[in-house]
């Protein structure tokens, strides 16, 4: 039987995580995409920087994957762990 992690064991693999999300959406031309304002309000308290795209913003999901593939730039996508955010990830 498998026994959960121990959450210290967590922490230094989320703040691994977290700094090559950092440093990756701070790149010429990158974009994170997230669903909502909320998503984007928690990013911005935790000291992300650069653009980020609301998925959910009076554009359909064509309009926005065409203006992130103009960009032409890397494109971050941050989506909730349900089922849209696993449908909007693919």
């Amino acid at each position: 039987m498998r026994t959960p992690r121990d959450r210290r064991d967590v922490w230094p693999e989320f703040l691994e995580l977290w700094e090559e999300l950092r440093q990756a959406s701070t790149a010429p031309r990158a974009t994170v995409v997230v669903e909502g304002e909320r998503d984007r309000a928690s990013l911005r308290r935790l000291g992300l920087q650069g653009p980020i795209v609301l998925l959910h913003h009076g554009r359909t999901l064509s309009e926005v994957a065409q203006e992130l593939g103009r960009s032409g730039g890397r494109v971050i996508v941050l989506t909730d762990w349900d089922l849209e955010g696993g449908h909007l990830a693919q």
